[in-house]
């Protein structure tokens, strides 16, 4: 037969389906509602082999001979498992279990305290059974066997895959005329059966046992196991089953309990049993009371399986089934079985839905915080590539800006240096025809006196001095001038950019590098004089023919315009030529300066915008797949846990 608790497994592992659910949709890591951490699917997955492991308790109750050997045989095995004979064989609690070994029983016997107590209850209330239990403690120590000799121990039998001989074996300690029987308190037996892998059997001694602890016991595991099967006879319920019931149970008239069911045994002894179960349920409403011949159905399963019956057996058997009767009409095994799911493992599954719930609910509150915060970054991102676009935008502003300013001060400069250059040159013409009248003067004389010959090359050296006398002040203020150009447009420049680029100041180059070449320059100018062979020259033209003033004046206006053409003019030429040079070199190096530094800000902020683009398609992406993926799995999810159809009741 199935087991009792199929319902319940294939619960857990439709949890096992619904874990991978979560998985595929993306829930985990999920955060645990109780331990407040972030758990996988292999923490729950874990949980739930744990409760794959965790076992239920039956309980069987009853009066003595009532048959609960025979019907867990049917109910757990389909087979004889159990030994069962014509002598009360369950006289002690009996707790029956799977081992993945060999089968073996233990058995426990009562401590020097617990013996006592029965001797004086027994003695104080129920005189027979005290006077039987003297006679068993006789017998046995006739028997060889005394209380001191196995008070508080316990027996744990070989290990054996033959039944009949473990069971014969245990008759030694739970058998009526057992010889270890009185002292024993309880007794386990561990049998190799897949049936019994999640569950743990508890048979109980007869109603009414006289032994206090026993009947304590039963009471006990009766009430407080996950499922309870009382047994009785087959003529239903006696008055001793009816006062256990009431007085161990508080069982009263429409009084609804959840946890038990009602065999009523034998039934193919009893034609009248629907009438006997029809009384009870009007004695007990609420309660589950079936009928069931576990002995027929024995029967049947082990013809059915090919054993050979005997012909007692076969006869019985033919003439029930040829009459109709049913040995298990209501599937008693499947009641039990709902009843298992029912009282303790719908409670289980319950408290995994309800954790799952609460973990589905809590990555719900995530997500949906997860979806503002991305819509919250992505327009924040959206924010922040437009100001970058509009500081990309600014840098070329300025940069154009830059590049007026600079051909601005360019043509500026040029312009008022070619305006210096031609102004010059006429005021060198003009002091070169100074000199030159001078000289003539000199030669023509003061007042009709001629000059001396000695005064003669002194005065023509002075007209040549008096021109670059002239000249000297008037490029000292053009080198003013040029050096005040260049501060304006520094000004302007770090101006311009304090203005529109606040991450960094231009640094604009320094006028230096024509200083020393101007001064040198103006040294040689202060230099120019007559050369001593031009003044001989005059001088002998002047010793030839004193009278012949017009070779004087020519030569003496030859000299001095060679003199302040070759020397003033050419130098002023130069110098100014050298001021464009040093003009076009030094916005030659602002412009380097200003593509540099523009170049690596552009680079910096085109970076940083494909990031934030990168950042926002990606936040999209993750944002649309919480909307429109996972929150609609993770409702759907939530709303399977509470689908009976989906996830059981």
């Amino acid at each position: 037969m199935a087991k009792l608790d199929d319902k319940y497994q294939k619960m857990l592992d439709s949890v096992n389906g619904f874990l991978n659910e979560m998985e595929n949709v993306g829930v985990f890591p999920i955060k645990d509602p109780i331990s407040g951490e972030e758990c996988k699917k292999e923490t729950f997955v874990q949980q739930i082999e744990i409760l794959k492991k965790e076992k239920f308790t039956i309980a069987t109750c009853g009066s003595v001979k009532a048959g609960k050997s025979t019907f867990l045989n049917n109910l757990l095995f389909g087979k004889d498992v159990l030994p069962y004979s014509d002598v009360p064989c369950t006289a002690k609690l009996t707790f029956i279990s799977h081992t993945d070994d060999a089968p073996y029983f233990e058995v426990f016997f009562y401590n020097k305290e617990e013996f006592a107590d029965i001797r004086k209850t027994l003695e104080r209330e129920n005189c027979v059974a005290f006077e039987e239990l003297k006679k068993r403690v006789a017998t046995s120590f006739q028997n060889g066997v005394s209380f001191s000799d196995v008070e508080g121990t316990s027996y744990k039998s070989s290990r054996t895959r033959k039944l009949d001989e473990l069971f014969k074996k245990l008759e030694e300690f739970v058998a009526t005329n057992g010889p270890k029987t009185p002292f024993v308190k309880e007794v386990h037996i561990y049998i190799n059966r897949q049936e019994l892998a999640n569950i743990d059997i508890v048979d109980t001694p007869g109603l009414n046992d006289p032994n206090p602890l026993n009947s304590h016991e039963t009471i006990k595991y009766a009430k407080n196991a996950h499922a309870l099967i009382y047994l009785m006879g087959w003529k239903g319920p006696d008055q001793r089953d009816m006062d256990f019931l009431k007085n161990s149970f508080g069982m009263a008239e429409s009084e609804g309990v959840t946890n038990r069911v009602f065999i009523i045994s034998h039934i193919d002894k009893n034609p009248e049993w629907v009438d006997t179960k029809k009384e009870f349920e009007k004695n007990f409403p609420g309660e589950k009371i079936y009928g069931v011949s576990a002995y027929i159905s024995l029967l049947q399963k082990k013809r059915d399986d090919g054993y050979t019956l005997t012909e007692d057996e076969s006869f019985e058997l033919e003439e029930l089934e040829n009459s109709g009767f049913e040995p298990d009409r209501d599937n008693v095994a499947e009641k039990i079985a709902d009843l298992l799911y029912k009282k303790e493992g719908a409670i289980r599954i319950h408290r995994v839905k309800e954790t799952l719930t609460k973990c589905l609910d809590w990555k719900l509150d995530v997500l949906k915080n997860e979806i503002n915060r991305l819509s919250k970054s992505i327009e924040d991102g959206t924010k922040s590539a437009e100001k970058l676009n509009k500081e990309i935008e600014n840098i070329t502003k300025v940069q154009n800006t830059l590049e007026g300013k600079i051909k601005g001060f360019e043509q500026n400069l040029i312009d008022q240096l070619s305006d210096w250059l031609f102004n010059s040159k006429k005021d060198v013409e003009c002091l070169c025809g100074m000199a030159i009248q001078k000289a003539w003067r000199c030669i023509e004389g003061y007042n009709g006196v001629k000059m001396s010959k000695a005064r003669f090359p002194d005065d023509v050296s002075n007209a040549v001095r008096s021109t670059r006398l002239g000249i000297i002040p008037k490029l000292c203020a053009l080198n003013e001038v040029y050096k005040a150009c260049y501060k304006d447009i520094k000004k302007e420049l770090e101006r311009l950019y304090a203005e529109n680029s606040a991450e960094e100041i231009l640094t604009v180059p320094e006028v230096t590098s024509f200083a020393n070449y101007f001064n040198s320059e103006v040294d040689k100018i202060s230099l120019i004089d007559v050369k001593m062979p031009d003044l001989g020259k005059l001088i002998g033209y002047f010793r030839f023919d004193s009278t012949n003033n017009e070779i004087l004046k020519a030569e003496a206006s030859r000299i001095i315009k060679e003199c302040i053409d070759e020397k003033i003019g050419k130098s002023i030429e130069k110098i100014v030529i050298s001021m464009q040079d040093s003009l076009m070199q030094y916005t030659a190096k602002l412009r380097t300066e200003v593509e540099s530094t523009r170049t690596e800000k552009r680079k910096k902020l085109n970076q940083d915008k494909t990031e934030k683009e990168k950042q926002k398609e990606f936040e999209i992406t993750e944002r649309d797949k919480i909307t429109n993926d996972i929150l609609p799995a993770l409702t759907r999810l939530l709303s399977n846990l509470n689908d009976v159809t989906v996830f059981g009741g």
